[in-house]
């Protein structure tokens, strides 16, 4: 994951643990802004931006897969 510190161009790059977590420590008042990465085959998963006034903040998301398409093709005839 990239987090952005008060619109900072320059991310800080974090990656998590053999469960998933990861554990990020943030100034009091700092906006932030987490970009989660796009994995093949799932859904992207927004941008999730907060400010930092609490002592403790817990983000859970879930990557979902694509769902597969039913039609694989579709006959169209056009009447001019």
């Amino acid at each position: 994951m990239n987090v952005y510190f008060n619109d900072g161009e320059v991310p800080y790059t974090t990656t998590t643990n053999e469960n998933g977590i990861a554990t990020i420590t943030i100034p009091h008042d700092f906006k932030y802004k987490i970009v989660f990465p796009i994995i093949e085959g799932c859904k992207e998963i927004p941008s999730v931006i907060h400010l930092a006034t609490a002592n403790e903040r817990s983000i859970e998301i879930e990557y979902e897969e694509l769902p597969t398409p039913e039609v694989i093709s579709e006959r169209l005839t056009l009447t001019v």
